[in-house]
C-alpha cells in the first residue's frame, strides 16, 4: 500500500534530478558575457543551412528565420530556454574561406557561442565534398 506511493516520488525525484543535466552547463553557470564571437571556417556554402540546423538541435536551439544574400547568410534562433541567439556567415570571395559570427543571449553567452560555432564547423567539416552524411551521436 503506502510504500508504491513513496517509491512512486522517490522515481519522480530521480527523474527530475537526472533530467536537470540535460539543460546543458549555462543553466547552472552564470554565462561569460560577450559581443559575439567569431571564427573562421571552411566548408562548401551550399552546406551551412544544413550545417546550422544540425548544430542548433545539438545545442538545443531552434532555427527560427533565415536570410541569404550574396556572400552573406544569417540565421535567427532561439535557445531552449527562449534567448535569442544569431549566426552570420560572410563568404571571403578571394579566400575560399569564410567568417562566422555568433552571439548566444540577449547579453551574449561566450561558452554557448563557442559550442555552436565548433558544432557547426564539425558538420561542416563531415559534409566537405560529399552530399550527404550521417549524423554521428553525441
Amino acid at each position: 500500500g503506502g510504500w508504491g506511493g513513496l517509491w512512486g516520488v522517490a522515481t519522480l525525484l530521480a527523474l527530475a534530478w537526472g533530467l536537470g543535466g540535460c539543460l546543458g552547463p549555462s543553466a547552472h553557470v552564470a554565462p561569460v558575457r560577450s559581443d559575439g564571437t567569431e571564427v573562421v571556417m571552411r566548408g562548401d556554402w551550399d552546406d551551412v543551412g544544413a550545417a546550422v540546423q544540425v548544430a542548433a538541435g545539438l545545442c538545443q536551439m531552434a532555427v527560427v528565420a533565415s536570410q541569404e544574400r550574396e556572400n552573406v547568410q544569417d540565421f535567427q534562433l532561439v535557445t531552449a530556454h527562449d534567448e535569442p541567439a544569431q549566426v552570420r556567415f560572410e563568404r571571403q570571395v578571394d579566400q575560399g574561406d569564410f567568417r562566422a559570427w555568433a552571439l548566444v543571449g540577449t547579453f551574449g553567452d561566450r561558452v554557448q557561442e563557442g559550442e555552436l560555432l565548433t558544432r557547426i564547423r564539425v558538420r561542416l567539416e563531415q559534409l566537405a565534398g560529399r552530399d550527404w552524411a550521417p549524423l554521428e551521436a553525441r
